[in-house]
Parts: structure tokens; C-alpha cells; sequence
């Protein structure tokens, strides 16, 4: 509901006029969502998420009864990038100034305890490649926002039968050093237009990032057309589910793992914080 006020603030309407709502323009509504989040800060930002309205959108598919089983047919896959919640972090920038003094102090302000500090960084510290202190909380955030969501969608289709469910991570790293693999890299590459976006390949690897855009773009024809998202040059692509929980990492060479960052999901299923996310913090 405080979000629901804060906008209605924003556009003057109290619940006296509250039909007043249907004759704003969109292009005022997202002014008044920027006026709101324009105060806020970790993440906890107003947006418009999609709505069980019980006439144009009657199911959540992944709730685990009726609307996992009114969609069981339909194919789906659940793609996200490497760095995906470093785009969280640009708007957090004191994230990129975490240091290994300061990372504790940061994972307990997001409600672990000492131990549990201590645990995760212990567990990506060992998983990821000579991490940074920022490093270690993107990734965190990244499994506790995407690769949980992942995994608990595959549980809501476990018995059902029907379509393959499949997951993705998008791992071709553009040359920027925050950035790396952010959100949103990776639509040039499956629209086939990475030719378009130079800044996120250099001339030492260009050949690399078109390749990669054609095994992309490949997949995801393949997945339209037949709902099998295996294209050029890559392994058989196989469906996530909880036995093998298999993942497809689009890079130079594709490669198809079991179990992608386990540690951090069996991290990230155990512990319980409130890290920064869009629309998707948890409340106490």
C-alpha cells in the first residue's frame, strides 16, 4: 500500500477521485513512478508489475497449482546475465565501492547475521574467479534475485508433464570492467544485431561476439519455431529440472553445466536477507 499512496500523492488523486486514475496518460504515470523513486534508494523502487486482473491475465504460471497447470504445455525458458544485477548496483553505486572491510558491514545491514556474513563470503569468494568485494555481492544478488526465481519455477512444473523448461545465462563479457556481463547485454546478441553495439566486444574478440550472436539468435529461432532452443554451434540443450538443473552459459565456446552456481543456490535457499532488487526485496 505505500506504494500505492506515494504514486496517488504524486498525481494529486486521494480516494475520493480515485477514478480519476483511468484518465492519466502513461507518459504521467512514469513520471510520477520517477518522482517516487526519485526518494527512494537500495533498490526498494516503485514499478508496475504485471497484474492478475481475472480477465486479460487470469493465471500466475508459476504459482504451483492452477496456473502452473493451465500453461503446463507451453515451452518455456528463463534467461539472465552473468553480472545481471550489476545494473542494480549502477544505482546503488556504494556497491562498487564495497571493500573487504566494508562487505560485512553491507551483507548485515541486509539482515545476516555475522555467521551467515562470514558463510557467503567464504562461499563466493571460493566459486568465483579472485572476486572483489563488489563481485562477491553482485553475485549474490544475482543468485538470491535469479537463480532462486529459476529454481523455484522449476519446482511448480516438477510432475506436471507438458512442455521442457529451460534456463539460460547469458556469460559473454563486454570489455567494460564494472559492466561486464550486465542486464540487458544480451539482447543484440540473440537479435542477431551485436554488430550494432560495438562497446560491448573489442577488436581482439569481435569475431568471438558475432559468433556468439549467431549461436543466440539460432537458439532462440530454434525455440520459436519448434520449442527445442538448440542452435549453431552448441551442445544439446537439455531442460532445467530439480534433478540435474541444467543451465545453458552462452560464451565463446556455449557450454551446458548441471547444477549452475550450486553453492550459491543452496546459499541462497537457506538464507533469508533483504538485498537490494527491483520491486523484488522481501519484507519482514
Amino acid at each position: 500500500m505505500e506504494d500505492t499512496y506515494a504514486l496517488l500523492e504524486q498525481l494529486g488523486i486521494t480516494k475520493d477521485n480515485i477514478d480519476e486514475l483511468e484518465r492519466i496518460p502513461p507518459e504521467d504515470l512514469i513520471k510520477a513512478m520517477r518522482a517516487v523513486n526519485a526518494g527512494r534508494e537500495n533498490g526498494n523502487y516503485l514499478n508496475f508489475p504485471v497484474v492478475l486482473d481475472g480477465e486479460v491475465i487470469k493465471y500466475n504460471p508459476f504459482d504451483g497449482a492452477e496456473g502452473s497447470e493451465y500453461c503446463k504445455d507451453i515451452p518455456i525458458i528463463i534467461c539472465y546475465t552473468k553480472h545481471d544485477m550489476a545494473l542494480l548496483a549502477l544505482f546503488n553505486p556504494e556497491i562498487f565501492e564495497l571493500t573487504d572491510e566494508t562487505l560485512p558491514l553491507k551483507l548485515m545491514e541486509a539482515g545476516y547475521t555475522a555467521e551467515q556474513t562470514d558463510r557467503i563470503i567464504k562461499t563466493y569468494t571460493k566459486m568465483l574467479d579472485n572476486p572483489s568485494a563488489a563481485d562477491i555481492f553482485i553475485a549474490l544478488m544475482n543468485d538470491y534475485h535469479q537463480l532462486k526465481f529459476v529454481d523455484e519455477v522449476s519446482k511448480t512444473k516438477e510432475g506436471r508433464g507438458g512442455a521442457n523448461f529451460y534456463n539460460c545465462v547469458f556469460a559473454f563479457e563486454s570489455p567494460d570492467p564494472i559492466q561486464k556481463a550486465i542486464h540487458g547485454i544480451d539482447v543484440p546478441f540473440f537479435f542477431v544485431n551485436a554488430y550494432l553495439a560495438p562497446c560491448l566486444y573489442t577488436a581482439a574478440n569481435k569475431s568471438e561476439a558475432f559468433s556468439v550472436s549467431d549461436t543466440c539468435g539460432s537458439s532462440w529461432a530454434a525455440f520459436a519455431r519448434t520449442g527445442d532452443p538448440t542452435g549453431r554451434n552448441m551442445p544439446q540443450w537439455k531442460p532445467y529440472d530439480q534433478k540435474n538443473r541444467y543451465t545453458m552459459l552462452f560464451k565463446a565456446e556455449s557450454e551446458l553445466v548441471s547444477d549452475y552456481h550450486k553453492e550459491g543456490r543452496e546459499l541462497v535457499s537457506a538464507l533469508k536477507g533483504n538485498l537490494p532488487g527491483f520491486g523484488r526485496r522481501e519484507k519482514e
